[in-house]
């Protein structure tokens, strides 16, 4: 017994070794990347341990204007493709992942094919799916913290979204937007895993197929595609609130946010400092004085939340409800009096060991390290990002971190948000000098 104990023992800790040791190689290598003859760019993340293989193909929508019609036709495929897999729409980025064994390359082609294929359906199906998209969403209007979120996301965005819209959208629009959208030029295929690269590239080029005859889109035309628009918050007065009713909470919801840089600013890891010495990590500023010396949070954070049409930085926090005027005014005045003087040496450096720490615990698969290298891609970083982030954290001076904050603190797209009582909110934010516009639920 104690044989097989140390024999289990040796071997787990090579294996671990081994997968570790891979990991690091990953973060110091870039992925080899290519461009096939119709325009999609493939990138192989090779992982020669474990026989399975990850497929991701993400769509960027680089038109102007709302997000709807990809979201619909994110909600449609979603519930069209009968072979295991997962969509997300996120901002103006539709992706769709499946999973399988090395072998079955045949299989994880086709799911990408069904996604890729014409929408074909009756009106009635048609409106049967606008339906069950407006389900879902009301769904996730059910939870309060994720639908603050999302309302600030659309507020900053000029993109209110509204189930009228919705069910005025006509088939034809989903399957135009699919044809002008949907195409090579506009995607990127990830493949991560164990694979014979140049079999999969010939099955790439022979077997996956862009639905729609106008799919193989020339470059003359994809720029006369108009970029999205970036954060555009509409103006609706300094002192204004925007309350989500809910009645049956006991407790309300509130996230302050702004526009910030995107992830390609040459100010990008100084930001990420910054947060965290605003309130990313237990001992931050927001924690130390709104949660521990005041004691108007349940709990309280700050994140910089990045999307290729427009970034965010935010203040989310949970509290009671009479309390959420004072909270919102010390949030704001924190966020007004922090850029006033260079934090201290010694917690800028303890707010980098944190990070530094972070960075491999976020990073510990080779689909984690592919996700995280095509969202910084798909934002503009280059292609060595991954292995620069603990020379660049490093590089962060107090002095920058101070510049940085002055620089980008945005108070005039400042957008604030809450959910809660829509009485006793009105009476808090009354107290303290705010306004109030209350959002109906569609």
């Amino acid at each position: 017994m104690r044989r097989l104990s140390l024999f289990l023992f040796l071997f787990f800790s090579l294996v671990t070794t081994l997968v570790v040791t891979s990991f690091a190689d990953y973060l110091k290598q870039v992925p080899q990347i290519e461009t096939l003859s119709n325009g999609l760019k493939v990138v192989w993340f090779e992982d020669t341990y474990v026989p399975v293989l990850d497929v991701i193909l993400t769509i960027q929508n680089r038109e102007s204007g709302r997000d709807l019609d990809s979201r619909l036709f994110a909600s449609i495929k979603e519930h069209s493709i009968r072979r295991p897999h997962s969509i997300n729409s996120v901002g103006n980025l539709v992706s769709l992942s499946t999973h399988g064994l090395s072998a079955q390359t045949d299989d994880l082609l086709e799911t990408i094919n069904e996604f890729l294929s014409p929408i074909k359906m009756t009106p009635k199906q048609f409106t049967e799916e606008q339906h069950l998209f407006l389900d879902d969403w009301k769904l996730d209007q059910e939870d309060s913290v994720s639908h603050v979120r999302a309302v600030m996301h659309e507020l900053l965005s000029n993109q209110r979204l509204n189930s009228g819209e919705l069910l005025r959208l006509k088939m034809s629009d989903v399957t135009a937007f699919q044809k002008r959208v949907v195409t090579p030029e506009n995607s990127v295929l990830a493949v991560v895993g164990k694979v014979d690269r140049a079999l999969f590239r010939e099955k790439i080029i022979n077997k996956l197929t862009f639905g729609s005859e106008g799919a193989h889109s020339s470059d003359k035309a994809l720029k006369k595609t108009p970029k999205k628009t970036a954060c555009l918050p509409k103006d609706v007065g300094k002192e204004t609130v925007w309350i989500i009713p809910n009645s049956e909470s006991e407790k309300s919801y509130v996230r302050v946010g702004f526009c910030a840089p995107a992830m390609k600013s040459k100010d990008y890891y100084t930001l990420l400092v910054a947060n965290a010495l605003m309130g990313d990590f237990s001992s931050s500023g927001l924690n130390t004085l709104i949660r521990d010396k005041l004691g108007l949070a349940f709990n309280i954070q700050s994140e910089l939340e990045y999307d290729v049409g427009h970034s965010v930085f935010s203040v989310s926090a949970s509290t009671q409800t009479q309390a959420v005027g004072s909270l919102l005014k010390n949030i704001e005045v924190f966020l007004k009096t922090k850029p006033l003087k260079a934090p201290d040496v010694t917690l800028v450096k303890t707010v980098k060991d944190y990070l530094l720490n972070r960075y491999p615990v976020v990073l510990t698969s080779v689909n984690m390290v592919a996700s995280s290298w095509l969202s910084g891609h798909l934002q503009g970083l280059d292609a060595n990002f991954l292995s620069h982030f603990e020379d660049e954290i490093n590089a962060v001076t107090p002095e920058r971190v101070l510049e940085v904050i002055q620089e980008y603190t945005n108070y005039n797209s400042l957008v604030r948000v809450v959910s809660g009582n829509e009485k006793n909110l009105k009476q808090s934010l009354k107290a303290h000098g705010y306004s109030a516009i209350v959002l109906t639920q569609d």
